[in-house]
């Protein structure tokens, strides 16, 4: 469980800091990849970690 808030605030983090690199205010993501991102990255996590 640690593991997927872990994801959640890491790929939050990466999507703020993209955003400030290209400069854009306001960023609109596709909620699908967002989702695949916290879940590829939770499954990383997951395995390496294992909580």
């Amino acid at each position: 469980m640690i593991s997927a808030v872990l994801s959640i605030i890491i790929v939050n983090l990466l999507y703020k800091l993209y955003a400030k690199l290209i400069g854009a205010d306001v960023m609109f993501f596709s909620t699908k990849k967002k989702l695949g991102a916290y879940v590829l990255l939770w499954v990383l996590l997951f395995s390496t970690t294992g909580i």
